[in-house]
């Protein structure tokens, strides 16, 4: 904790972060990338280990993967925070996390289904009174890359939630 944030204003920092990091993971799923894009500082990096070499600004990051995710179900996990406040704008974090991507029509090579283990690495900064994420980096510890056929005919839970919101179809 820095010297220069009380430890009230520790604890709120903490707990907005928690918020952010949660958002994070329900645009992803709910693949709502306009309000993922906000959750960013202008000039964020990212570096995904498994599409990128290197960091790269958000939007370009976000381009790549909002193809990705158009194309499947997504869960994302995040677990265990250890967040850092580093001053009164400044933070990092570690988030252990699991993410599942489900595919209806397996890829080209065959691929239905992904699970991933690892860690987010971030900074966090202050930015118009709320925190956003500056840098984001994801390191994987396992990564199963399924291949096996599944019931196609399942339907997914957030469309029969939407649907469950729209109420009885009038046919």
């Amino acid at each position: 904790m820095s010297q220069d944030v009380s430890v009230l204003e520790c604890l709120r920092a903490v707990e907005e972060i928690k918020i952010l990091k949660a958002r994070y993971f329900r645009y992803a799923d709910t693949k709502r990338m306009d309000l993922f894009r906000d959750l960013f500082v202008p000039g964020a990096t990212a570096l995904f280990h498994d599409i990128h070499t290197e960091a790269k600004p958000i939007d370009e990051v976000l381009g790549t993967l909002e193809k990705v995710v158009e194309q499947c179900t997504t869960i994302h996990r995040g677990f265990m925070p250890e967040i850092e406040i580093l001053g009164p704008k400044e933070a990092r974090g570690v988030w252990a996390m699991e993410d599942q991507l489900h595919w209806t029509t397996p890829s080209p090579d065959g691929v239905s289904h992904m699970i991933g283990y690892g860690h987010y690495y971030e900074t966090y900064r202050l930015h118009q009174d709320s925190w956003r994420i500056s840098t984001l980096e994801l390191t994987r510890l396992r990564l199963e890359i399924l291949t096996e056929p599944r019931d196609l005919t399942t339907r997914p839970p957030l469309e029969a939630h939407l649907q469950a919101e729209r109420g009885p179809s009038s046919v």
